[in-house]
């Protein structure tokens, strides 16, 4: 997957240039924006109900795949409407199309979850990375092959969101049919009921989470330009990257949590120490690979590794913090951390609003590494305070730990193997 988006903005940066690259990726932030919007929580919820009740499957999928079909058509024709005023330098029939692939990537996304918490990892990674495939399959055929623009590119990830929505929706069909032949598929509101509570909190902090990683950018391209934003991306891509580790962490022991409970968080502790340790070194060896990135994308990322190097401490802390809040979203999720992610949010704003237009894009970097690490701080004493865990507990490994991490991975490999 980080293979896929980084050959595919290099292309799109040599072949059209830093401008273009710069609405490319501003307009997919903003799809991902609206999916996250639109999606309510319900993924989590899904992940959260069926984890815990197998038996909600066929009903969980089904109010999916209506809510998904209702929800982002919506979402996305609103932020089109006002697209002009928040999207300056995206021509507005590229939003258009761009948009339109929002309520299939939305029936992806929440009908993959399903996989995820019947713990069936290879569907689930399957999908994700067949999905992710086409950033740079559409790339090589728009603009290596047809030597096409932006508006090829873009009506060929609209198309290929539709695509695999329906072979996620018809293998998620598959696999349930078989789990319960004599079952009805139908919808369930009793069931939509009990899971929107959960949601309404998920979605609050999915929302302000993913604003507070993408809302910098939007800020950038705002009052700097399309080619400041486009190296502010790629920066911001590359510590997404090094996110990879820590998300699939997350969602695995987000399931845990949830059909265990972790009951003093321990286990969630011994997670949350092992990927500070892994996280803590690719931040490391992101330091000297900085210095190459702007080699591959050309003229006009001369300060590209700049910006890495400010964002990188604030991507440890928020990667760790990822993991450790899966706790909580294992066990009900308290109103605190959408509290927390909403202040963070804000500050945020309020910061990049103040220091963006005078210092531009490293002053984004900057401000997004205080929050990020505001962040963790604030669900760390939520933490502490919830299950009297030390901060050692949570960042730092014992060396018997350090010693057999080695051993851990090279038996993964052997099951995976298998």
């Amino acid at each position: 997957m980080a293979a896929n988006s980084v050959l595919a903005g290099v292309i799109v940066a040599r072949l059209l240039g830093a401008e273009s690259l710069g609405i490319l990726v501003v307009l997919n932030a903003t799809i991902s924006i609206v999916i996250q919007l639109a999606a309510f929580g319900i993924p989590a919820a899904n992940t959260y109900f069926t984890a815990r009740d197998r038996d909600t499957l066929i009903s969980a999928a089904s109010n999916a795949v209506v809510f998904a079909l209702l929800s982002g058509p919506f979402a996305g024709a609103a932020v089109w409407i006002f697209s002009p005023y928040f999207l300056p330098g995206v021509p507005p029939h590229l939003a258009a199309i761009g948009l339109l692939g929002v309520a299939f990537q939305l029936v992806t996304i929440i009908l993959i979850n399903l996989f995820l918490a019947q713990n069936e990892v290879k569907r689930f990674n399957f999908l994700d990375l067949f999905n992710q495939s086409f950033v740079l399959i559409n790339a090589v055929v728009a603009l290596l092959l047809f030597s096409g623009g932006l508006f090829l590119l873009v009506c060929l990830n609209t198309a290929a969101s539709f695509a695999v929505s329906l072979l996620t929706t018809f293998l998620v069909y598959r696999y349930i049919s078989a789990q319960f032949p004599s079952a009805r598929w139908r919808v369930s509101f009793d069931l939509f009921r009990r899971m929107i509570g959960y949601a309404f909190k998920g979605h609050v902090l999915w929302v302000f989470t993913f604003l507070a990683y993408r809302i910098d950018l939007l800020i950038v391209n705002y009052f700097r330009g399309p080619a400041e934003a486009s190296v502010y991306a790629v920066a911001s891509q590359c510590t997404l990257f090094l996110m990879l580790l820590p998300h699939s962490v997350a969602h695995l022991l987000q399931t845990r949590v949830a059909s265990t409970q972790d009951d003093g968080g321990n286990f969630t502790c011994s997670v949350t120490r092992h990927t500070s340790l892994l996280l803590a070194a690719a931040c490391i060896i992101s330091v000297p690979g900085a210095l190459f990135v702007p080699y591959l994308y050309g003229a006009g990322f001369d300060d590209l590794h700049v910006q890495l190097w400010l964002l990188l401490p604030g991507v440890f802390f928020v990667g760790v913090q990822s993991v450790l809040v899966q706790y909580f979203v294992g066990t009900g999720l308290p109103w605190k951390l959408p509290a927390y992610w909403g202040i963070t949010l804000l500050v945020n704003i309020i910061l990049d609003v103040l220091v963006v237009p005078i210092y531009g894009a490293r002053g984004a970097a900057v401000i997004s590494t205080l929050c990020y690490t505001t962040a963790f701080a604030l669900v760390y004493m939520l933490f502490r305070k919830v299950t009297r865990q030390k901060l050692s507990d949570v960042l730092l490994p014992s060396i018997k730990e350090i010693t057999h991490l080695p051993n851990i991975i090279t038996s993964q490999k052997i099951i995976i193997s298998r």
